[in-house]
């Protein structure tokens, strides 16, 4: 075994593969799992990605100020009429109607103004196919797989730091039941969560890292990620703002002077630029960020009065570990809580180890986290009401625990390798993370199945509606998938940690803090 994993841990490129493969297996097993239209707003980004990819970016407008009329296939114009359990927790998905087909007709999509950017790399499946069932779960699944790369690149990304262990721990404590079930929904928050990660932890690896080996292919890929996040959604160019100031808050002494005096750096921060600039046109020239429909709290409540709300009530949402369905469907506790250890315990060791520059890079994460939600919020609560959800601030959340894991790693890595503790440390949270994310999973198959509060013994011997294929397929996808980041992890612990012996840079307890400025 040990031989099998030095062999996978010696080629960055395999576990990130081993990775990537994890995440595509246990974002598909959530694709399938969840009945059609069963995450936020999904009928309307359905739509909004059938007609994209036919031509029409954004449709004829309508009466409702961010909703618009195209033409599409009409086994997925009726999409918005499927989600009749929406809000209703004890609802199961045997309400649904028989999925038709038929000829192109017109259909309302809320997500009519939004960035066509997510809608052509996902909506292709939609001209494959007239059945509405294999055209969702193809878009889905598409997302899924982009998704799951940019995750992929994050954990080879924080591997070339030489901090293998906390690579993978981050890896799991970012990948909540939230960000699977995203994932693997037709919807462009789970790409902007993924994408996020990814241009983190390129621009960490960047400016932390030393010499100049492997900095061609991660500026390539800082550039594709910070061009996918920016044209997600409409404060996602906020989101490079504000991953960029932590890298430069965080970075190296004097390791910005050398990548400026590399042509290859300019030229991505050009890319960069350009992609946010062409981001920035799209939201000025459909207003999409004025046009968000009304909802309580319009023109009633204070901005100063939302501030403060969301502040206090909201900086830390149950939507980052997970909020399923229309947001009806809450995990068990266990789940929340083994999030809020993995999570917190880093935000917690953090707070206390973090010195110098990535202190202060840890602390605009967690400005950014507490911040960025109130200030939208109170700007918009007069014209729109209060519109933000927990899963909006994902990527900061990100931010914070992979911030708070690099603080954690550059103080108490070599402790970990030294002390024989890695492997039980990996198997240790792969069995915690592993049960929870089942638990989720099963819990959400449970709630479509007979409702949120069935029992469970009564869901096993009476199923109503279930995935294709029954729910234990899915569920062992799942476990799969985890057991391939898994292996990724401990392959990658095993072989750095080899390499530092052979070559005699014996990891120790801790390394030196950081001086500051």
């Amino acid at each position: 075994m040990s031989r099998f994993l030095s062999a996978v841990g010696g080629r960055q490129w395999l576990t990130g593969l081993l990775v990537f493969l994890g995440l595509a297996a246990a974002s598909a097993a959530w694709a399938v799992s969840t009945p059609l239209g069963a995450s936020p707003d999904e009928p309307s980004h359905i739509i909004k990605a059938a007609s994209v990819v036919r031509g029409q970016f954004l449709g004829d407008p309508t009466d409702q100020p961010a909703t618009t009329r195209v033409t599409v296939p009409g086994d997925l114009a009726s999409a918005r009429n499927w989600p009749c359990y929406a809000f209703q927790p004890n609802s199961p998905a045997t309400c649904q109607a028989p999925f038709t087909t038929g000829p192109d007709r017109k259909a309302e999509t809320s997500a009519g103004l939004y960035n066509p950017t997510y809608y052509l790399a996902v909506g292709w499946p939609s001209l494959l196919t007239d059945n509405a069932k294999a055209t969702v779960f193809g878009m889905r699944v598409v997302s899924g797989v982009l998704c799951s790369a940019f995750l992929a690149i994050g954990f080879v990304a924080l591997r070339r730091l030489g901090i293998p262990f906390f690579a993978g721990l981050v890896t799991f404590a970012v990948t909540t039941p939230m960000v699977l079930f995203l994932n693997a929904s037709v919807n462009p928050n789970g790409l902007e969560v993924a994408s996020g990660v990814a241009l983190l932890c390129l621009f960490l690896a960047l400016v932390r890292g030393e010499g100049v080996r492997g900095r061609g292919w991660m500026l390539s890929l800082l550039f594709v990620s910070a061009a996918v996040l920016a044209n997600m959604r409409g404060l996602s160019p906020l989101w490079v703002a504000v991953i960029g100031l932590i890298a430069l808050v965080g970075a190296r002494k004097g390791r910005l002077g050398e990548l400026f005096r590399a042509r290859a750096t300019w030229v991505t921060l050009v890319g960069i630029v350009l992609a946010c600039g062409f981001a920035l046109a799209w939201i000025l020239r459909t207003n999409t960020l004025n046009a968000m429909g009304t909802y309580p709290g319009a023109g009633t409540t204070p901005p100063a009065y939302a501030f403060v709300t969301m502040l206090l009530n909201r900086t830390i949402d149950p939507g980052f570990v997970g909020v399923f369905g229309w947001l009806d469907t809450f995990p068990p506790g266990y789940v929340v809580a083994v999030w809020g250890a993995l999570a917190g315990g880093l935000v917690l060791v953090a707070l206390i180890l973090a010195r110098g520059r990535l202190l202060g890079a840890f602390i605009v994460a967690l400005a950014s986290l507490a911040l960025v939600p109130a200030v939208t919020q109170a700007g918009s609560v007069m014209h729109s009401g209060y519109i933000w959800q927990g899963r909006y601030a994902l990527v900061a959340y990100a931010c914070v625990v992979i911030v708070g894991g690099l603080v954690m790693a550059e103080r108490a890595e070599g402790l970990v390798s030294s002390a024989g503790i890695s492997r039980r440390g990996v198997w240790t949270i792969t069995v915690v993370v592993a049960s929870a994310q089942l638990l989720a999973l099963a819990f959400s198959i449970k709630r479509y199945s007979r409702g949120a509060d069935v029992e469970w013994l009564t869901f096993v011997r009476h199923p109503g509606w279930l995935p294709p294929g029954g729910a234990v397929i899915w569920l062992l996808a799942l476990l799969i998938g985890i057991a391939f980041v898994a292996m990724a992890w401990r392959s990658a612990t095993v072989t750095d940690r080899a390499a530092a012996v052979e070559h005699g840079h014996e990891p120790v307890t801790a390394r030196e803090p950081e001086p500051v400025g």
